[in-house]
């Protein structure tokens, strides 16, 4: 297949948001090349933390610390507790916690009060609305352990229940704020048994809600950050399970396409392939993103530094996925570059050093004296032990440099267009198909000196948050002659704005949390650096490793 493609004459607008006005840490526009300018969480917002839900390990001191230590103290604000049972906790562990954390508002509800859904399956699921056919689990393809497989319509019950909490934790906000006579800026919706191994850094767009990108099937609700905008539109979710729509159906129902295909809202965003159906899986998160489209709320996916801490004693630290969607492109980009295929992708390498801070940063993620209380606990405790040892730092440490020195040698000046959907019917067939995607849709994240950039930051982030790989790194003489100062920065912007073009477009339930490109169907083409505004921006960072002067760019063979 020639992957050489033509320069369009078109071009794509920006589609960029109105921003905080003042800043020390921001981006010049000029930089961010038509993309919203962000900006970087500094100290003292005027942020509501609204904790919702049961308060599970929030007594133990390695969830609350960090909770107090990466999320509240870095950003600053108002925290409130909207418990759904009162805790089991003893007056001075109370006291203690309420001393840390200074809450302005507590509400202990009862189930009872929340229409708490039971064991048994609800007759009134779908509420006052028609009932819709329940879905063909086994058709889709949707394994026995999905925890909604013998009965879909208990996922709306949940749905129903979890979101009513967040609207009555909501109206505790609104109360705050007449009477302090201001609203907040921010809103984060925060769970009890979130332990953070990191201080939360984002950037701060006006009009977005941040949330986590590890998800199945739409959007991941254990953590979010608003903009006080669109804060009642997120914390209103529970709407879209009460009203009907199309022939009287629930609205949820009649507005979900094929979960693992491009929506096709109206016929300039359909995809090839494309097809309007019945949702693949039903489950809170889905209804939660179709309330965030069918309200214009512009979601921004990001490496969220947290992980749900369990009442069994573990921590899911190794379930985390950071940047996967920009690792995964960069290891595509560098193999079509001529690096050498392995095994070891990016996004598995980046995961060691972020598991590896997080089981260092959370006690409790494993007990090391006690022996193993069930096969779970076994395997993640041989992952876990497999990362630590010198044979694979050295060899993740290879790795990285091998594919940075490939992309740094090519032409950085070179642009890679390399195309982001979740569908594989939407596979451009040439390169003027390539070309014309990349004008009309803007499907293409486009790289220059960027890629090799941007890997460097990617060695700074797995040295950074791994002690033990520096130690090895310098025992083996493999460290990067690169100042990691600006390194976070650069990270974190360039997957802000490449998770900025895909959901801005809402070609697709955002299912692309995943490591493998098969599933969503990417190629890589080489255009001119002129053809298109929609591309990873140019930073402080990644300006050392630009050339005085950017041609047309390097054709990919």
């Amino acid at each position: 297949r020639d992957r050489r493609a033509r320069s369009p004459n078109t071009s794509h607008a920006a589609q960029g948001h109105r921003t905080t006005p003042t800043s020390t840490h921001a981006t010049t526009t000029g930089m961010m090349r038509g993309l919203p300018l962000l900006i970087t969480l500094a100290g003292a917002q005027d942020t509501a933390f609204v904790f919702v839900g049961h308060a599970r390990t929030f007594a133990e001191p390695a969830v609350h610390s960090t909770i107090k230590a990466n999320l509240i103290d870095p950003i600053g604000g108002d925290v409130f507790w909207y418990l759904s049972e009162k805790p089991g906790w003893d007056a001075a562990t109370e006291s203690v916690l309420r001393d840390l954390f200074q809450p302005v508002a507590v509400a202990v509800v009862t189930s009872s009060e929340e229409g708490e859904w039971h064991d048994e399956a609800s007759t009134r699921w779908h509420g006052n609305c028609s009932q819709p056919p329940l879905p063909d689990l086994d058709g889709l393809g949707v394994p026995p352990t999905f925890k909604f497989y013998k009965d879909p319509a208990r996922a709306v019950d949940v749905a129903r229940n979890v979101y009513a909490k967040w609207s009555r934790a909501w109206e505790m906000v609104l109360r705050e704020e007449a009477q302090r006579g201001k609203e907040y800026e921010w809103v984060a919706r925060c769970r009890f048994d979130a332990a953070w191994y990191a201080p939360l850094q984002l950037p701060t767009e006006i009009g977005v809600v941040y949330a986590p990108i590890q998800t199945w099937n739409a959007v991941n609700d254990q953590f979010a950050f608003c903009e006080r905008s669109v804060a009642q539109q997120y914390f209103s979710a529970s709407r879209i399970l009460d009203t009907c729509g199309h022939d009287n159906l629930p609205r949820w129902y009649s507005t979900i396409e094929h979960g693992m295909a491009p929506t096709c809202l109206n016929e300039h965003t359909c995809s090839p392939g494309s097809v309007r159906g019945d949702p693949v899986v039903w489950q809170p998160e889905t209804f939660l993103w179709r309330h965030l489209v069918l309200e214009n709320v512009t979601l921004r996916r990001r490496t969220i530094p947290a992980v749900i801490s369990r009442d069994d004693g573990l921590s899911r630290c190794t379930e985390l996925m950071p940047y996967v969607l920009l690792t995964t492109l960069l290891d595509i980009v560098a193999l079509e570059f001529g690096a050498s295929s392995s095994q070891k992708r990016t996004p598995r390498v980046l995961k060691t050093a972020h598991v590896a801070a997080c089981a260092s940063r959370v006690p409790m993620t494993i007990d090391v004296f006690s022996s193993p209380s069930s096969n779970e606990e076994r395997s993640r405790r041989e992952r876990l032990s497999a990362l630590v040892t010198t044979d694979n730092i050295r060899e993740e440490l290879t790795f990285l440099l091998e594919r940075f020195n490939r992309l740094r040698e090519a032409d950085p000046d070179g642009v890679v267009v390399a195309q982001i959907n979740g569908n594989t019917h939407a596979v451009p067939t040439s390169a003027d198909e390539a070309v014309a995607m990349s004008a009309t849709h803007a499907r293409f994240a486009v790289l220059g000196a960027e890629a090799a950039a941007t890997y460097a930051s990617i060695i700074c982030d797995y040295l950074q948050r791994w002690p033990r790989a520096r130690a090895v790194a310098h025992v083996e003489g493999l460290a990067l002659d690169v100042n990691c100062a600006a390194a976070p920065s650069h990270l974190q912007t360039t997957e802000a704005a490449l998770h900025a073009m895909l959901d801005d477009l809402r070609l697709t339930n955002p299912t692309y949390s995943t490591v493998s490109a098969d599933v969503l169907g990417w190629q890589v083409w080489a255009v001119s650096h002129a053809s298109t505004f929609r591309r990873l921006p140019e930073t402080p960072f990644s300006s050392t490793f630009r050339g005085s002067g950017r041609g047309d760019g390097v054709p990919v063979g």
